[in-house]
């Protein structure tokens, strides 16, 4: 942006901060971003400051921060003089997050990998992966895990239940 006084709608700054016009009216509702002002004809018009606070919280929100956090930083931001170690330690903690969401998603990985392995492209009617997950029994699921089924006809007649395999 060149100039203070170079005003956008609310449609080039969506596009230019890469989010949705819904995106930019959320966060003027529940106060993340100012009112901008609005013309005769009520359209809003943002300026330069406004446009860059859009650009910093859609960076931090990029980063994983959440609104409440991006707000935070806003906050920190709006004072005289801040120093690093706020961010920092926020940052830290949202990494220790990250490193338990990382954790978890090779779990879930693994376990859907186990359980796809027992599938075979094209055989049986049903898939008895997605009957196991349907039921949800815990023990149609544990015979999952195990191999104990298979989409090679696994099901039983007409009941939906999961019959271990021979």
């Amino acid at each position: 942006m060149k100039s203070s006084r170079t005003t956008l709608g609310i449609g080039e700054l969506a596009r230019l901060a890469e989010c949705q016009v819904d995106t930019i009216r959320y966060y003027e509702r529940i106060g993340l971003m100012p009112k901008p002002e609005r013309t005769e004809g009520k359209q809003r018009r943002y300026n330069e400051h406004q446009a860059r606070q859009l650009l910093f919280i859609r960076r931090l929100r990029d980063l994983g921060f959440s609104i409440e956090e991006a707000g935070g930083f806003l906050a920190l931001r709006r004072q005289d003089s801040y120093g690093c170690s706020d961010f920092k330690r926020i940052a830290d903690a949202r990494i220790g997050e990250i490193g338990a969401q990382i954790v978890k998603l090779r779990r879930l990985e693994r376990r859907l990998r186990e359980i796809s392995a027992h599938c075979t492209e094209g055989a049986g009617i049903n898939c008895g992966v997605i009957e196991a997950l349907w039921v949800a029994d815990v023990l149609d699921l544990e015979m999952a895990q195990r191999g104990n089924i298979c989409c090679a006809g696994s099901i039983g007649a007409g009941n939906g239940r999961v019959r271990q395999s021979s």
